[in-house]
């Protein structure tokens, strides 16, 4: 049986989660994730509207979707 742990920054929110195909790293920001990281891929970078809603998410290696 497979099981995943996770561990939270000072703001309690989860930051890393080990036990599946590979970790992940989450980075928020005012309750909004802001970053997402998977080992060996750059991480994706996401910015939000002052009204909450995601408006892009971006590797700085050429991926860029916006919301409309």
């Amino acid at each position: 049986m497979a099981s995943s742990a996770s561990n939270s920054d000072a703001g309690g929110q989860r930051a890393v989660v080990d036990g599946i195909l590979a970790p992940l790293q989450q980075q928020w920001r005012s309750g909004q994730l802001s970053s997402l990281g998977i080992v060996g891929h750059r991480p994706l970078t996401f910015s939000h509207t002052d009204a909450g809603e995601e408006q892009c998410r971006s590797n700085g290696a050429g991926f860029a979707l916006r919301q409309e």
